[in-house]
């Protein structure tokens, strides 16, 4: 594979998706980095991590020459995507988190339609529904659980008062009121604050998801980096000193669809490297939830740096091009093919 080829995630014909730009993603793979960035002795070497991901010699000596690897983890569930790559850069690591941070403008990618950082209501304010509106209006008015929206109990409850006749507006307005509110009992609660989304044969719990997928990568990264690993298992609770968070409303433009997204974003700085966490706790429709994990490691002659999540759909079998792009969508996974493609010029 080369960095712009095309990736089947095993698992059958029925989920396959396009590799869009280089990006692909394993939670898996990049907990094996947080664990190995942190340990407080000498750097390990590229074989040592190459092995402790299951890389055989020759994709080592692949991500040695400058290539970017694949590495699939094993998916957690029937609904669960999960992917992720490897490369190698010859700059020192704080080369490379400097240029993870100037890569990350959101605005670049042309499937966001508009994004702002969250803090408070009033920074909802400018989230609209945009040219396909009207059309997605309609949708929230009749909605109904199932998976053409993904909304919680409540939240159907919230746009039912609305009324057949309410306006494109009223619907925004209440759309703003629904993520503000999930922004909050995220930020309370953490995992425990996210509200089931209404199905048509029970709820889909996105919270149950995300730690399905850490439950695996935890008892790793818990060994050699006890404070990230808990950040990500009991958020809020133990933010690590040096801890930075953010979160953003992003508006996607999904199959010509308005999709808006809550995401959180953690880094950690960890003994001359980096790593860093991106959470859409809510996403509008298309899938349910993705957690990314990235980190940048050094070694002798340069940087390796991992990226990998799990995305949990209810239309792994469907043909929906959302689907497909959602993994060229990923801020981090973007930020990071931007590093490849500048320092491997």
């Amino acid at each position: 594979m080369d960095a712009h080829g095309a990736i089947l995630p095993r698992g059958g014909a029925k989920r396959r998706l396009r590799y869009h730009g280089g990006m692909i993603r394993s939670s898996v793979v990049a907990s094996l980095l947080l664990a190995l960035c942190s340990r407080a002795q000498a750097a390990p070497t590229l074989a040592q991590i190459g092995a402790d991901l299951g890389l055989d010699a020759d994709a080592i000596a692949r991500v040695q020459k400058g290539a970017l690897v694949q590495a699939f983890p094993k998916e957690v569930s029937e609904r669960d995507l999960a992917v992720g790559f490897v490369f190698m850069v010859k700059r020192p690591p704080a080369e490379v988190a400097a240029a993870f941070r100037r890569f990350g403008d959101m605005s670049a990618d042309p499937n966001v339609l508009a994004t702002h950082q969250l803090a408070s209501a009033a920074d909802l304010d400018g989230l609209r529904l945009g040219a396909h509106g009207d059309d997605e209006a309609k949708r929230y008015r009749a909605a109904r659980p199932g998976d053409e929206l993904n909304l919680g109990a409540s939240e159907l409850a919230a746009f039912a008062k609305l009324g057949a006749n309410a306006s494109t507006a009223d619907v925004e307005r209440t759309l703003r009121a629904v993520l503000f509110a999930r922004y909050q009992a995220y930020r309370a609660r953490g995992l425990d604050g996210i509200e089931p989304y209404a199905r048509a044969d029970g709820s889909r719990d996105g919270a149950a998801e995300v730690r399905a997928a850490l439950q695996k990568a935890l008892p790793v990264v818990q060994k050699y980096t006890p404070a990230f690993a808990d950040v990500l298992a009991h958020y809020p609770k133990g933010r690590p000193a040096g801890l930075e968070e953010s979160y953003h409303w992003i508006l996607y433009n999904l199959d010509n669809r308005p999709t808006p997204t809550l995401r959180h974003r953690m880094t950690l700085a960890v003994d001359g490297g980096l790593v860093a966490a991106d959470r859409e706790l809510y996403v509008g429709h298309g899938y349910n939830v993705m957690q990314a994990l990235g980190a940048l490691l050094p070694v002798e002659g340069g940087t390796v740096v991992f990226y990998g999540a799990h995305t949990s759909t209810d239309q792994v079998g469907g043909r929906s091009t959302a689907l497909k792009h959602s993994i060229g969508r990923r801020v981090m996974a973007k930020q990071l093919e931007k590093i490849f493609e500048h320092f491997t010029k």
